[in-house]
């Protein structure tokens, strides 16, 4: 293998480098390939080579995480539109269901308190007896019997419904 392949396999990509470098070395004699990879071993890239590398790494990270940022974001905003939508729905439930519950309270203690009054009313009219109303005393007249009025007849008393014919 030639400096120059060695040199452009370690330039290229890593997809390329491995199928250019696996050609390479299937024609290569086994001598030289072990010769090319203790050379590849044996130089350290150059400084710039790996802040070349290093750049390139960064770049792809940075794309990657400004995606997955976006990603999160646009999840973020959609969840929370949806979650503003729920409360909006269950806010104006809760507000029905208070105004329901109100209605039915404010109907039942009408009622019970119609209901109680005529049970009062009931209750005061026929369960409570009434003083009974001041009647005049009986008073019992028996007639007096008629004074009799002596005669001057043989009996000394004559009632006065018999008439004495004479």
């Amino acid at each position: 293998m030639t400096d120059n392949q060695v040199r452009f396999l370690d330039h290229a990509p890593d997809s390329t480098v491995s199928t250019q470098a696996s050609a390479l070395f299937l024609r290569a004699p086994v001598d030289k390939r072990a010769d090319a990879i203790e050379d590849r071993m044996m130089t350290s890239p150059s400084r710039e080579e790996v802040d070349a590398k290093l750049k390139t790494i960064e770049t792809k990270v940075d794309g990657r995480l400004a995606a997955i940022e976006l990603t999160l974001e646009s999840g973020i905003s959609s969840l929370r539109t949806n979650m503003d939508a729920q409360f909006a729905r269950f806010e104006a439930t809760l507000h029905k269901s208070q105004a329901d519950t109100l209605k039915w309270v404010v109907g039942v203690v009408l009622l019970l308190g119609t209901i109680g009054l005529a049970i009062m009313t009931f209750l005061f009219n026929n369960v409570v007896t009434k003083a009974p109303a001041v009647a005049p005393p009986i008073v019992i007249t028996i007639p007096s019997p008629p004074h009799a009025v002596p005669d001057n007849s043989s009996s000394s008393w004559t009632s006065p419904t018999r008439k004495e014919s004479r």
